[in-house]
Formats: structure tokens, C-alpha cells, sequence
């Protein structure tokens, strides 16, 4: 887990470092699916010709509600774990064939 909340910029190469370590990659967002860092993120991993499996988790694109509406849009764990899970399955399929 690397938590990417307060860096701004982003550390490319020590993400780069983290993520080759890695079998997958989930990223979860609370931006929205458009525009936010985790598009930078998969792009970044892409140029860099990471080949693992990857996948994104992220708040629906919406407008940006308020009040008790505010969380309506953000990713939870349903989603999350569903995510994770299939990264899991991908990975296996990988490695037995």
C-alpha cells in the first residue's frame, strides 16, 4: 500500500520503484474516474511498461454534490474488494499458465 494523499508532486520514480514489486496494481481514487491523479498514475505505469495487471477504483463522474450527498459518488469497499478479487484471479491465471 502506498499512500499518495499528501504527495504533491507525485515521486514518479519511487512509485515506479514501489509498483515493480508488485504482482498488480489497484488504485483507488476518491476524484473522479475523469480527470483525476489516478489517470495520471495508470498513464505513468504504462510509459514505463509496467506488465502486471492494473486496475482503477474511483468516485463516479458527477457533479460534486453536497450535503449528506457528498459521499454518494466515492468508491467503497464492495467495490474495492470486487476489484481486488479479480486482480487476485488475474494474477493466478497468469502464474499457472
Amino acid at each position: 500500500v502506498v499512500d499518495l494523499r499528501w504527495l504533491v508532486p507525485l515521486s514518479e520514480s519511487a512509485i515506479v520503484e514501489e509498483v515493480n514489486k508488485c504482482e498488480s496494481v489497484l488504485i483507488v481514487d476518491e476524484c473522479r474516474q475523469s480527470g483525476s491523479v489516478s489517470e495520471a498514475l495508470i498513464t505513468l505505469l504504462v510509459e514505463k511498461r509496467i506488465n502486471i495487471p492494473m486496475a482503477r477504483v474511483c468516485a463516479k463522474d458527477s457533479f460534486i454534490p453536497i450535503g449528506t450527498a457528498a459521499t454518494l459518488t466515492l468508491p467503497n469497499v464492495e467495490e474495492i474488494m470486487l476489484k481486488v478479487q479479480s486482480l487476485v484471479e488475474t494474477v493466478k491465471e497468469s502464474v499457472s499458465t
